[in-house]
């Protein structure tokens, strides 16, 4: 019955149904079509894959999960059926992002990781790392650490500024989307320099954050976490189309007041960030499976599967991780995802990296 429930699930996301309509076939499930070579997914309501995909019904694509389970039809022709549906869907990428963050959430949550006391500063994992002076204790170490420069802040800034400078070429070259507006030219440029700052200003700290509620680095981050979150709600979701203003405002507001007052109280565990990684990243691959938005591209998707591996490296393997750069890879990845917003929405990573 699990794998039924699994299987299910992905073909409903292979085949961009929206979101209400996702709910309804998942609950009234799917019916089988005629005998013999017939593979025809096809919920109670009607809809066809190929409908659901905005393409016309072919006899060729039928598929139904009850003629797996009643013998109609080959596991092995309903496997690589499915597989060519999901290689084809823009969501696949984004549940493949929701399942690493789950993982993710696995070892944050299940405190099944010892945080490294020798790279890791608030739950980022940096280069250059020192015992601060004088000794004590924080978050469970014996010493409070600070970093010198360069270090991995330093060069997450450096990194943020290339690609401030891209981000804001790109809408004006031929490999640029057509008729983007001009929230979406400036929504990149704008969260990659802020993102920057804030790096910048860490970095300037030694990369130490006194767990001060009331400080400029709170404010800036509290700050930081309700731009990002009204970034993806409004202009990464569809849900604005469907909701009231208000509510999504509302939902906005609460989802990144949460994420502020869980950070500052991991302070003292010394996982602040990571408790941001884990939900912003939850909630753009779950946005990009069930509520995606215009931006919400199949490239975006394929381009966002990286920075949540490399979040899931930085929180499990951040003494090996920040030999080579440490935190400075996660910004690489993340704004090679954001900058893929302004890329033309049919745009396939793997059609960029392959002759």
């Amino acid at each position: 019955m699990k794998f039924l429930n699994l299987t299910t699930l992905l073909f409903l996301l292979a085949s961009n149904c929206e979101g209400r309509q996702f709910g309804t076939a998942l609950g009234r499930g799917l019916t089988a079509l005629p005998r013999g070579g017939g593979t025809h997914v096809k919920p109670h309501h009607g809809k066809t894959l190929a409908e659901f995909n905005g393409g016309a019904d072919n006899e060729d694509d039928d598929f139904s999960i009850a003629s797996v389970l009643k013998g109609r039809l080959k596991a092995s022709d309903a496997v690589k059926t499915l597989i060519d549906k999901l290689k084809s869907s823009r969501r696949l990428p984004y549940l493949i992002s929701f399942l690493i963050c789950c993982v993710y959430s696995y070892y944050f949550l299940g405190n099944n990781v010892q945080r490294s006391c020798t790279n890791s500063q608030d739950g980022f994992c940096v280069t250059n790392m020192h015992v601060k002076k004088p000794r004590e204790e924080y978050a469970g170490c014996p010493a409070a650490l600070k970093c010198g420069i360069p270090n991995s802040h330093e060069w997450a800034w450096n990194v943020d500024v290339i690609f401030t400078i891209i981000s804001l070429i790109l809408p004006f070259t031929d490999y640029s989307a057509d008729n983007l507006d001009l929230t979406t030219k400036l929504s990149a440029p704008l969260l990659i320099i802020f993102h920057g700052f804030l790096h910048k200003w860490i970095s300037g700290e030694g990369c130490f954050v006194p767990p001060d509620e009331n400080s400029a680095s709170v404010k800036f981050y509290s700050a930081f976490v309700y731009a990002l979150t009204g970034v993806m709600f409004f202009f990464f979701s569809d849900l604005p189309q469907k909701r009231d203003l208000i509510w999504v405002l509302l939902e906005v507001i609460l989802i990144s007041y949460g994420i502020v007052r869980v950070s500052l109280e991991k302070i003292q565990e010394g996982t602040s960030i990571s408790t941001l990684f884990l939900t912003t990243q939850l909630l753009v691959s779950f946005i990009g499976a069930i509520h995606p938005g215009k931006q919400a591209t199949k490239i975006v998707g394929q381009t966002f599967v990286f920075p949540c591996l490399v979040s899931l490296l930085e929180f499990l393997k951040c003494n090996s991780f920040a030999k080579i750069g440490g935190h400075v890879w996660y910004d690489f990845f993340l704004h090679i995802s954001i900058i893929a917003t302004l890329l033309p929405p049919d745009s396939n990573l793997w059609n960029l990296v392959t002759p």
